[in-house]
């Protein structure tokens, strides 16, 4: 698990790298929720939302989808890492290349217990603008902004 890590666009070919990603990466990270998707519905998820999102970018190790991020008008709609690459320098390259594609500035959501992500976003710069309640996940959320100097 070594090499340079590239940031790309996404491919057709990625659907199965990018589900396995989002299935691992919230597995590990949300078990304070009470989840009912199964396994299977990840990519199902993927491949029905590709067309609301207007960037969705792919980190790669070598050839190795590692990590992906997906941008919807000036939301983040979602970054993730596989768990193995985290604390690599995955998700900054990621949020990183998103900052280039957004240099006006963007927002995101991540849930209040998400404290793995709240200070990722929070060291990059990234600035609560807001506390909320996820209706479709049941969850309170934080809202973050990023906007350039």
């Amino acid at each position: 698990m070594s090499g340079a890590i590239t940031v790309r666009g996404y491919r057709p070919g990625d659907l199965a790298a990018v589900a396995e990603i989002l299935r691992s990466a919230t597995r590990q990270a949300y078990t304070f929720m009470a989840w009912t998707h199964n396994d299977d519905s990840f990519a199902d998820f993927i491949a029905d939302t590709l067309e609301t999102w207007d960037a969705v970018r792919v980190a790669e190790a070598g050839t190795a989808p590692v990590g992906f991020a997906c941008l919807e008008g000036d939301l983040l709609d979602q970054l993730f890492v596989l768990p193995a690459w985290q604390g690599r320098g995955v998700g900054g390259l990621l949020l990183d290349d998103i900052k280039k594609l957004r240099p006006e500035g963007f927002r995101l959501y991540t849930f209040q217990k998400n404290l793995v992500a709240r200070a990722f976003y929070e060291k990059r710069g990234l600035v609560e603008t807001g506390r909320g309640f996820s209706e479709q996940e049941q969850e309170a959320d934080i809202a973050y902004r990023w906007e350039p100097q």
